[in-house]
C-alpha cells in the first residue's frame, strides 16, 4: 500500500492490504467508501506467496513490495463492507467477548459486569430483531433450541461465522434465504 500515486485518481489505485484483525476495517473502509478499490487478503496467502518468491526478511519496504506483487499477479476479489447491521453486530459481539473475558478481574463490579453485558445483550436481540435476514436466520436457530439464551449465543456464533466468513474467503456478504 505504499505505492506513490503521482496525482492519480484515487479510484484508479487498486489498495492491497492483509486482514488484521479489526487494525484494517476503519482503512478499508474509509478507501471504499471514498470510491477506490480495495482487496483485503488472507496474510498466510501472502506470506505463502513471499516464501515462493524466495522473500526472507520481514520488513515494512519487502512487505509492501511483496503485497503490490500480490495483488498485480494473483488479482484478489474487491472487498466489500457488510452491511451496516452486521457490523453493529459484530461490534457488539466483540464488546460481549471483551467483558466475558475480564470476568474476576476487577475492571468492574460484578453487579456492573452483569448490568453492561444484559444491556450488551439487548442491544445485540434489537440488532437481530430489526434486520430481517438476521432475524430469520435467528428465528430458526430459535426454533431448534429448547432455551432463548443458548439460541441467542449459537444465532451469535453463527453470525460471527458470516462475519468472518465474508473477509476469510474474501466474498461479499450475501442474505441467505432459509
Amino acid at each position: 500500500m505504499g505505492a506513490k500515486t503521482d496525482g492519480e485518481a484515487l479510484e484508479a489505485i487498486h489498495f492491497i492490504m492483509e486482514a488484521t484483525g479489526i487494525y484494517h476495517e476503519a482503512l478499508a473502509y474509509a478507501l471504499y467508501q471514498a470510491g477506490a478499490k480495495v482487496s483485503v487478503v488472507n496474510p498466510a496467502q501472502v506470506r505463502d506467496y513471499a516464501k515462493s518468491l524466495g522473500s526472507r526478511n520481514k520488513t515494512d519496504q519487502q512487505d509492501r513490495m511483496v503485497l503490490a506483487r500480490y495483488g498485480a499477479t494473483q488479482t484478489p476479489r474487491l472487498w466489500q463492507p457488510e452491511p451496516e447491521a452486521v457490523r453493529r453486530l459484530k461490534a457488539l459481539i466483540g464488546r460481549i467477548h471483551a467483558i466475558e473475558s475480564v470476568r474476576g478481574r476487577p475492571r468492574l463490579s460484578k453487579a456492573g459486569n452483569a448490568a453492561l453485558r444484559a444491556k450488551l445483550y439487548m442491544a445485540a436481540v434489537a440488532c437481530i430483531q430489526h434486520n430481517p435476514d438476521i432475524e430469520r436466520q435467528y428465528q430458526r436457530l430459535l426454533d431448534n433450541r429448547k432455551t432463548k439464551m443458548s439460541a441467542l449465543c449459537a444465532a451469535m456464533r453463527k453470525l460471527v461465522h458470516i462475519c468472518f466468513g465474508v473477509l476469510k474467503h474474501q466474498i461479499p456478504y450475501q442474505v441467505q434465504v432459509l
